[in-house]
């Protein structure tokens, strides 16, 4: 393998991390965003 290819394996890598903390940080604004709803109408609005 050479350099250039374990450069460009390594900027894919990056770039899919960042993705799955993007999505998974996308995920947990979603639920939070649930929970607030719930907390809400069950405290009476």
């Amino acid at each position: 393998m050479s350099t250039e290819g374990a450069e460009q394996e390594f900027e894919h890598r990056k770039v899919r991390e960042k993705r799955v903390s993007t999505i998974s940080a996308g995920a947990g604004g979603i639920v939070g965003g649930v929970v607030a709803v719930i907390v809400r109408v069950l405290s009476g609005g």
